[in-house]
């Protein structure tokens, strides 16, 4: 991988990250309160793809991610545990919103989300400078 690919692929993330948090924003305002998880959570993902792929780990899956983000990053003390436990929490309920059979969030729970997700999106984007 050429570093421009490289730099290129990791500032498409980070842009699609900062897209789907403000989509996050819409809805949240318009009372799609499980789209809005969604947005939350790919926005992390986003941002964690591209964390990994600066480092070169490669995975196939959401849960792959999930995983080796937590191996490499969260248990090597490279970003604080909470973190950790947000990109979890949020992959927990985006597959409940989308394949649940009933899911509900309340209104300050989303904007606590959207808030945490901000300050995830600010983390990682430090160590992708």
């Amino acid at each position: 991988m050429s570093p421009a690919y490289k730099s290129d692929y990791i500032s498409y993330r980070k842009d699609k990250a900062a897209e789907s948090i403000k989509a996050a924003e819409l809805m949240a305002e318009n009372q799609l309160l499980t789209s809005a998880v969604n947005r939350c959570y790919y926005a992390c993902f986003y941002m964690v793809d591209a964390l990994l792929y600066g480092n070169q780990l490669s995975v196939k899956s959401h849960a792959g991610a999930k995983n080796q983000f937590n191996l490499n990053f969260i248990k090597t003390g490279k970003i604080p545990v909470e973190f950790g436990e947000l990109f979890n929490e949020l992959f927990d309920l985006r597959q409940e919103g989308d394949y649940g059979s009933k899911f509900e969030i309340e209104p300050p729970d989303i904007q606590t989300l959207i808030a945490d997700t901000k300050r995830f999106i600010d983390c990682l984007s430090a160590l992708l400078q």
